[in-house]
C-alpha cells in the first residue's frame, strides 16, 4: 500500500506555499492578493494567514500594554 498526498489540488497547494513566502517577505496584504488571484478561497486565505506566526509576539503585546493613552 502506498502513501498518497491528500492534497487534491497540487497547484493550489503550491500557491498557498508561495503566499506564505510572500507574507514573510512583503506582508499579509500582498499574500492575500496573490491567493485570490490564484483561486484560493477567501476563507482558506484567512485561515492560512491567521496562524500564530503572523500574530504579535509576547514582547510586542507587553510593550503596547505599557503605553497609556491620555
Amino acid at each position: 500500500m502506498t502513501i498518497q498526498d491528500r492534497r487534491m489540488f497540487r497547484g493550489k497547494a503550491a500557491a498557498v506555499e508561495t503566499a506564505l513566502r510572500i507574507a514573510a517577505e512583503q506582508g499579509i496584504a500582498e499574500a492575500v492578493q496573490y491567493m485570490y488571484e490564484n483561486g484560493i478561497s477567501p476563507g482558506t486565505a484567512m485561515r492560512v494567514l491567521s496562524g500564530p506566526e503572523f500574530c504579535r509576539q509576547h514582547k510586542e503585546r507587553r510593550k503596547s500594554a505599557r503605553l497609556k493613552v491620555r
